[in-house]
């Protein structure tokens, strides 16, 4: 059993901040986006093949992506380039997102104890 969080916990925030400023997982959310671009391109292949099999649109993308090509094998290796493309994209987002609250957070404590402090009071 865990003990009950205290007002403040070890980061010194309120709670509701500290949840919300919380950092996210590069692993997990690359994980996750990389998992809904595979999907994405799997379906979009998959439904290109079902309706419109001889249509040039969703060839360009062979250009990209190497070995790809609108056929049965297309929809596995466009799944494949879709979730590696995914997962590093999701992965450099919550990064981006994790420096930019620690950011804030530095902002915001200089802030706070510049306005407790008696730092420029002396001139």
């Amino acid at each position: 059993m865990t003990p009950p969080r205290r007002s403040g916990g070890a980061s010194g925030l309120p709670p509701r901040l500290a949840a919300r400023a919380a950092p996210l997982r590069p692993v997990a959310l690359g994980a996750a986006v990389g998992l809904l671009v595979a999907l994405a391109f799997a379906l979009v292949t998959s439904a290109h093949l079902l309706v419109l099999p001889e249509a040039p649109h969703l060839e360009l993308l062979g250009q990209y992506l190497r070995g790809y090509h609108v056929s049965k094998v297309g929809v596995v290796v466009g799944a494949a380039w879709g979730g590696a493309m995914g997962f590093v994209a999701g992965w450099l987002l919550a990064l981006a997102h994790n420096a930019a609250v620690r950011a804030w957070l530095d902002v915001v404590r200089t802030r706070a104890n510049l306005e407790k402090s008696e730092f420029l009071d002396g001139i």
